[in-house]
């Protein structure tokens, strides 16, 4: 209702309540209650007279007249009565004031979407979209009831309830659990009334389900579980097994209801092998989608791979992959993975049983460094003149200290070699000059890293006389290879 429109019945209700006031005041004014007449006369009539007659001589004739009163008789005014004081005057309200509460019309919403019925229906007709509130279901459900009867006029800041007719229960068995939850709130049922045992996985597949699918509810409040799909552990032992899925026990593990991903074998990484036993009771029911069994290999012979001149981690491979069911032990407590094998205690392409141990030895390796012929040499003596054409070259790599034979070097020259360092030292310790080389060849100058055969430069400029040590450090680029300095004098004279 339009807020002027109200204001003008208001008003017209002040008009007519005025108006019987006044001639309600107009009858008081007469002395009179309101509704009386004209006053009426009283006539009293009254006449008699005594006669005593007695013979004795004595008459006595009393007569007497009556009371007379006619033609109007007596008149007494009536009093004037106690009456209760006129109501006060009532002030018209103006049109532009508004009243202290606003009525609106309560829509029909059943059959209607609680969200369209809400934002829509409920908001046309004036109400507060966050006071119509659902009874169970969700956003989804077909109102079946509300709480105010349609129809009604109330106060526009009323609150209002509605629960659904029913929903049907869907059919969410070989789902995932995140699509059976989409098509159970998808009929209009609250997300928590769905429920999975506490173990199950966030998106196994669905088994069965508490409720009949196609059962109809009732305002849409109903809780129902969902429960994996189970399968029946096979009997796998004496059946052939091999890492590459085709075997007869993954094809036997698969028609049971279980992916190969679930087959796992103790050791790790047999090639192909007989089952001698499963971790799993044949016959029991498990989780389809869950569920793993390992099985063990038959005791049988494995050949000895080589592993010298491997590293540790290859050596641990070679081992693990030829199906021993044991671990290498090494000579070094904690053998790094990049240490190189130098013995072993089984002889490579040996068959052993497969549960065997082998100790493994790895080797210490070092770089040396060796001076080229073009270097200038340890000891040797130089004018200042002939300084400028000093040349400092080096060669450096990586050999087994265990077989370091220091007049027999013999390398690959930057094997395991990060970068060397070179230093010119004054006799006061002081350095002259210093130079970072990371690729071959490794000169002190003129590196234009193009290999062992470009030739190194001098270093071009005159030394003031002293006697000077050359200092070369070579940085080995691997964990289990020291690094090495070689020092050596020369001399430069005036």
């Amino acid at each position: 209702m339009a807020r002027g429109t109200l204001g003008t019945i208001m008003n017209s209700f002040v008009s007519i309540v005025e108006t019987a006031r006044a001639g309600f005041a107009g009858e008081l004014e007469d002395g009179l209650p309101p509704g009386a007449g004209a006053g009426q006369g009283n006539n009293d009539n009254n006449s008699g007279g005594n006669n005593d007659n007695n013979s004795g001589g004595n008459n006595n004739n009393n007569s007497g007249g009556g009371n007379n009163n006619s033609g109007g008789g007596s008149n007494t005014p009536p009093q004037r009565p106690n009456l209760p004081p006129p109501p006060p005057t009532m002030t018209p309200l103006p049109d532009s004031q508004e009243p202290s509460a606003w009525l609106c019309y309560v829509p029909d919403l059943r059959g209607i979407k609680f969200t369209d019925a809400r934002d829509i229906v409920w908001a046309r007709e004036g109400f507060d979209t966050s006071k119509l509130n659902r009874s169970g279901g969700n956003n989804n459900m077909i109102i079946g009831q509300q709480s105010i009867e349609a129809g009604s006029m109330v106060d526009c800041d009323s609150s209002m309830t509605v629960q659904s007719g029913s929903c049907t229960i869907p059919n969410m068995v070989n789902m995932t659990w995140s699509d059976a939850l989409s098509a159970w709130t998808g009929a209009g049922f609250a997300d928590d009334q769905l429920q999975r045992p506490a173990d199950a996985d966030s998106d196994f597949v669905v088994g069965s389900q508490s409720v009949a699918a196609g059962s109809v509810v009732n305002g849409c409040r109903q809780s129902v579980t969902l429960t994996p799909g189970t399968c029946t552990v096979p009997n796998l032992v004496g059946r052939n097994f091999n890492t590459s899925g085709t075997s007869v026990a993954h094809t036997v593990w698969g028609n049971a209801g279980f992916g190969a991903s679930q087959l796992t074998t103790d050791p790790a990484n047999p090639t192909n092998f007989e089952i001698s036993s499963q971790s799993l009771v044949v016959g029991t029911t498990v989780d389809c989608q869950t569920a793993s069994m390992t099985v063990t290999p038959a005791q049988t012979t494995c050949t000895v791979p080589q592993m010298v001149n491997q590293t540790v981690s290859g050596a641990r491979a070679s081992w693990a992959a030829a199906g021993f069911t044991t671990t290498p032990s090494f000579s070094k407590h904690n053998p790094k993975d990049d240490h190189i094998i130098a013995s072993q205690s089984l002889a490579a392409a040996s068959e052993v049983a497969c549960d065997s141990n082998i100790s493994l030895v790895e080797e210490d390796r070092m770089v040396v460094i060796a001076l080229s012929p073009v270097s200038a040499q340890p000891g040797s003596t130089f004018t200042r003149a002939q300084s400028s054409n000093i040349v400092v070259r080096a060669d450096a790599f990586a050999v087994a200290s265990n077989n370091f034979n220091p007049d027999n070097l013999t390398g690959t020259n930057g094997s395991g070699v990060s970068h060397l360092m070179f230093y010119i030292i004054r006799s006061d310790g002081t350095t002259m000059n210093s130079q970072r080389e990371g690729l071959r060849p490794y000169c002190f100058n003129g590196d234009a890293n193009n290999g062992d055969g470009t030739p190194c430069d001098p270093l071009g400029f005159q030394w003031p006389a002293d006697t000077y040590t050359i200092r070369i450090v070579a940085h080995s680029s691997s964990n289990n290879t020291s690094d090495t300095t070689l020092e050596y004098t020369i001399t430069i004279t005036d």
